[in-house]
């Protein structure tokens, strides 16, 4: 049970924490209590680690460190929420945050006492420094005084709060030292004389306080307490330890049986250096410089070090007390080069720290080398600051307040290297402004509190070549080079090994190195030059991690395409979504991953190798061809209903795909019906179409040569109409000729005649009439031979359209008229539309443009009535068309302006082009000769990314039109000598409204001459 004795809903004023003694909690005057001992407990270790993230798994460790019950979790999160409503009348109310895996308790500044004493203690150092000695002195004592007892008094011992009072107890005790220094150091002994008789009764084989004590009793008169204090310490060593006093403790005893003047009261300082303030004693310790040597070879990395040198300078720059300690984080992939940018920071920045530098290889990452834990850090840079040995404490979190204690008021640069995670590395943080500690980790270190991040990539290609030809001399402009760069996936260390063995070996040509590593198989082998070596670099963070994530990290390569999604990514490991994307996000941080854009996830070249080889030594052939088949059954179903719900009105032409097991994502799970719902559907499954094209694509082509026809087939037959309506032809070549090759390998008749259907609209398109006529005769043939009649109308229309692109307007009528026929006999709103407008373009073709009128206004009907927006641009772009030919140029504006505006909707690029390309037209005939050349101008650019040459001859003469009107004939002319060159080269003798013979008239046209 949690109550609060504060129940008049304020959440004004302070609300303080304190656990330098028993645990309390105070505002306003009274006290906010949290009842039963579980729930303080939970509160006390959160406050332990204030502002720090403590998982659930660490909470139930801390409560049950024997046997928890089965329900722990269930009973961590009832006493947070009891704490929580202890604290909702308090400004403390929402600072119990859950974050996963755990919870976060955020104090403020002044909010908890631990917080203020450090504080305080951090003041008083910088007065001490500042010589302000009465002001220290005040500041000390202010921050004693809000001591009321043990730290966490009445708190049960649990190995977090143990760790946390002993750290306290231990920053307590020596700032007390650095209190009765100051006090020395004043002249003021006797006021301290009897603080001190105590402390040595209760810690009396701390040898400073037996010093202080013995200093201030000679002083006051009592050299033979004095000296018994002495011999007290001394059979005391020697009774309980084993040892003599320390050489600073007899120096001392000796100073006082000489009388030594030195000793006398009022001097500005304690002659013995172990009651000499820190800063003083530093200048009895050689300055740490221990950086490692910068390298000559350095390359690149401009960005990234202008960031580190901009955050180091605005920190920690020339400012006498910088605002806070700076940490700066640098993470990246094995090899990318994190210990090398920090070195060469370090050296860049080594001058603004006077106190000198101190550099740990922490191994977190080195191979048969143990880590190096934080106590034996903290042992080597505390050695490195100059304090001894015996000085050091055993205990880890006084070893870690000793360190930050040395840190105080001073200017030093850190380095940590190579570290495994944040717990590595949190003891061996400054706890006072004045430093910059620069840690390096293939892991994101996102845990640390205010700390800078620095993710680094692989280099740019432009940094990667001047790496490879400062070390070996090679022209950094040869293709060569460039490609030697791009096979080591533009990594460093890949860079560097690779200029190693080019320069070791003097027979080798950069050709000859070049040839070894596009042996994809062997590439890491060749990435092999002791005692570095890529592979040996990937194996270390491989090893480190988890079962589950070791496998998810093979499977991932074996995925054919550029990038992965939690639900393919679930599909391969056969888990869930869930699942995947925690896998996903633990690789990334791992850097074992990239996530470029959100959710997208990907391989560097080299971890993709390396994955390759582990998946083929620890995965059966078996194992990989169900996860491959997962993937492709994932693919091939999410493909289906994405193009339905996009397309809804193709479903006829859609295969029908069995739903796998694995999950999919929301817009492939049925929707309530409700037209919100079936908006953001469809603009889901554009979305994932759309990001997942690459990959589709790759996953036909892969599964066409490697035994998976049903899926290439699948997934022909499902994109090649909305690859069409984006103008990818050659992606819908490369596509449908996998589907072909199979089709016919298999025998699937079906499968080759849509195959062909494809092609054929390709070649149309592409203006290459002689096998577009092939392919879909090929197709009218096998239509009619397995009785196919939407195959049939396909074909069909395709033929009917050559015809009527070159004049042969009767067998076009033929042709448009038996598709028309199959249609109404099929019952297909959606065929009888699209044969109409073929219908409309040929009598428009043949100036009988009432009739084309007709047969387009009956299509716009049945597109309105069936819903298909895509189907009414086609109808409202043929009226339009037709309008502007009969003279209405106001109504074919109409048509076609709504006609583009269902283009852009639906992203078709074919019909972007006709609608702008003919309200060019229609503006030029309204006087309007600025919007007429913009929309010609938009229009032959988009012919020129569709590779559609015979539009882009039609837009040129309708941009040379424009140039005559405006008696711009010179460029008129170029225009139309451009259009000319690109029919002729088709061998076309006219495409739609424009032939050669008319380009030639205005060509030979006097007007047009001048």
């Amino acid at each position: 049970m949690v109550r609060c004795t504060e129940r008049h809903g304020h959440r004004g004023g302070l609300v303080e924490f304190g656990v330098l003694g028993r645990l309390e909690i105070t505002h306003q005057g009274g006290s906010v209590v949290v009842e039963t001992p579980r729930n303080r407990g939970v509160l006390a270790i959160l406050l332990a680690r204030a502002n720090d993230l403590v998982s659930v798994e660490q909470l139930v460790d801390e409560l049950w460190p024997q046997r928890p019950p089965a329900q722990a979790r269930a009973l961590v999160r009832g006493y947070v929420s009891r704490v929580r409503r202890a604290l909702r009348n308090t400004p403390a109310a929402d600072r119990l945050v859950t974050r996963k895996p755990g919870y976060l308790m955020r104090v403020e500044d002044g909010e908890l006492d631990v917080h203020r004493f450090e504080k305080l203690i951090a003041d008083a150092r910088i007065a001490r420094q500042a010589g302000r000695l009465g002001h220290c002195v005040t500041l000390f004592r202010q921050a004693h005084r809000l001591w009321r007892g043990a730290p966490f008094a009445d708190m049960p011992p649990t190995s977090i709060i143990t760790a946390s009072a002993t750290r306290l107890a231990e920053l307590r005790l020596a700032s007390l030292e650095e209190l009765y220094d100051t006090v020395l150091t004043n002249g003021h002994d006797a006021e301290i004389v009897t603080d001190l008789i105590d402390l040595v009764a209760e810690h009396p084989l701390r040898e400073r306080f037996v010093a202080q004590l013995m200093l201030a009793l000679h002083r006051g008169g009592r050299t033979a307490d004095a000296l018994t204090a002495y011999q007290q310490v001394k059979q005391r060593l020697a009774d309980e330890i084993g040892i003599d006093p320390g050489n600073q403790l007899q120096q001392l005893q000796l100073a006082i049986l000489r009388n030594d003047r030195d000793l006398a009261p009022g001097q500005t300082s304690p002659p013995s250096p172990l009651l000499r303030p820190d800063d003083e004693m530093a200048q009895e310790v050689p300055v740490p410089r221990q950086l490692p040597g910068d390298l000559s070879t350095f390359t690149g990395r401009e960005v990234e070090l202008a960031r580190l040198l901009t955050i180091a300078g605005r920190n920690a720059g020339n400012a006498d007390v910088p605002a806070a300690p700076v940490i700066v984080t640098i993470d990246g992939m094995p090899g990318v080069g994190k210990t090398a940018l920090a070195v060469h920071a370090a050296h860049r920045l080594a001058d603004r720290y006077a106190d000198g530098q101190l550099f740990v290889d922490l191994h977190g990452f080195t191979r048969e080398v143990t880590p190096v834990d934080p106590a034996g850090a903290l042992d080597q840079m505390l050695r490195g600051m100059g304090v001894r040995g015996e000085q050091i404490p055993q205990d880890l979190d006084a070893r870690a307040a000793l360190y930050r204690t040395r840190l105080a008021d001073r200017r030093m640069l850190v380095v940590l290297d190579n570290a495994i995670d944040e717990a590595h590395v949190s003891r061996l943080l400054p706890g006072t402004p004045g430093c910059l500690v620069l840690i390096t980790s293939r892991r994101r270190l996102a845990g640390l509190d205010d700390a800078h991040s620095l993710s680094l990539d692989a280099l740019p290609l432009k940094d990667g070549l001047g790496l490879f030809s400062r070390i070996t001399g090679e022209d950094h402009t040869s293709p060569t080079v460039a490609e030697i760069v791009e096979l080591c996936g533009r990594l460093p260390l890949a860079i560097r090994i690779a200029a190693a063995r080019l320069s070791a070996r003097s027979c080798w040509t950069a050709a000859d190195l070049a040839d070894r590593l596009r042996d994809h198989q062997h590439r890491l082998s060749e990435l092999d030059f002791n005692p570095r070596s890529v592979t040996a670099a990937v194996d270390l963070s491989y090893r480190q991690l988890s079962t589950a994530h070791r496998r998810m990290f093979r499977l991932l390569s074996l995925h054919p395409g550029a990038d992965i999604d939690a639900y393919a990514a679930a599909a391969l490991a056969d888990t869930t979504v869930r699942d995947a994307t925690r896998l996903l996000d633990d690789l990334t941080d791992a850097h074992l991953q990239h996530e470029p854009t959100p959710g997208r996830f990907r391989f560097h070249d080299l971890l993709r190798v390396y994955a390759t080889h582990a998946s083929v030594d620890k995965d059966s052939e078996a194992a990989r061809r169900a996860a491959l088949s997962r993937l492709f059954d994932h693919y091939t179903h999410t493909a289906s209903v994405a193009t339905d719900v996009v397309y809804p009105h193709l479903a006829a032409y859609l295969p029908r795909i069995r739903r796998p097991a694995s999950p999919t994502p929301a817009f492939a799970e049925q929707t309530n019906g409700r037209p919100e719902g079936q908006a953001d559907r469809r603009t889901g499954a554009a979305a994932w179409l759309e990001a997942e094209l690459i990959n589709l694509l790759a996953a036909a082509s892969y599964a066409a040569g490697h035994g998976w026809p049903a899926h290439t087939l699948h997934l022909s037959a499902t994109l090649r109409r909305h690859l069409h309506r984006r103008g990818r032809y050659t992606q819908i070549v490369d596509l449908v000729g996998h589907a072909l090759d199979t089709a016919r390998e298999l025998g699937h008749q079906l499968g080759e005649l849509d195959a062909l259907c494809g092609l054929g609209e390709v070649h149309k398109f592409q203006s290459r009439f002689e096998p577009a006529a092939d392919c879909f005769s090929q197709a009218l043939h096998i239509a009619r031979r397995i009785g196919h009649r939407l195959g049939e109308y396909d074909a069909l229309r395709g033929l009917g359209y050559l015809h009527r692109y070159q004049n042969r307007f009767e067998p076009a009528a033929d042709c448009f008229g038996q598709a028309l026929h199959i249609a109404r006999d099929i019952g297909s709103d959606l065929c009888e539309l699209t044969a109409l407008c073929s219908l409309g373009h040929l009598h428009r073709s043949q100036k009988r443009l009432g009739a084309a009128a007709d047969c387009f206004g009956q299509a716009l009907d049945i597109a309105r009535d069936i819903g298909d927006r895509e189907s009414e641009l086609i109808a409202l772009h043929g009226l339009g068309v037709t309008r502007r030919a009969q003279g209405r140029y106001g109504s074919a504006a109409d048509c076609l302006e709504q006609a583009l505006n269902f283009a852009l909707e639906t992203d078709d690029h074919n019909y972007q082009f006709e609608v702008l390309h003919n309200l060019g037209y229609t503006r030029r005939a309204t006087g309007q000769p600025a919007a007429a050349f913009t929309h010609h101008r938009v229009a032959r650019d988009l012919a020129c990314d569709l590779g559609q040459p015979a539009d882009q001859a039609r837009a040129l003469y309708g941009l040379a039109r424009v140039h005559s009107d405006l008696g711009r004939h010179r460029q008129a002319r170029e225009h139309w000598q451009l259009a000319l060159n690109i029919l002729t080269d088709l061998g076309l003798q006219h495409a739609e409204e424009v032939s050669i013979d008319q380009i030639r008239a205005h060509l030979d046209d006097p007007r047009d001459r001048r």
